[in-house]
């Protein structure tokens, strides 16, 4: 979703099924789960502002667990992915 690695859709759309049949075979708490479930249909919707707000409420819910430096690059993410071209390969 960022420069300088771009996937063609096809890789993406696998990526994504991939990462559906991963979380599904997790087991996390209720609200951790539709979390990461909201970001993954976001990341599949190919808008990459549309991702930094399901990523921040994803990290508001799993802050307890992570560390400071983890939780800053999720913020990061967040800001970038918010701040950046909303479409792949319009920077």
């Amino acid at each position: 979703m960022l420069a300088p690695v771009m996937l063609a859709p096809s890789d993406a759309a696998n990526r994504l099924t991939s990462a559906r049949n991963w979380l599904s075979a997790l087991t996390l708490p209720g609200p951790a789960r539709m979390a990461v479930s909201t970001v993954i249909d976001a990341i599949a919707g190919g808008d990459r502002s549309a991702i930094a707000e399901p990523l921040r409420r994803l990290s508001g819910i799993v802050e307890p667990q992570l560390d400071r430096g983890s939780l800053s690059e999720l913020e990061d993410l967040a800001d970038d992915l918010a701040n950046g071209p909303s479409r792949p390969g319009t920077d």
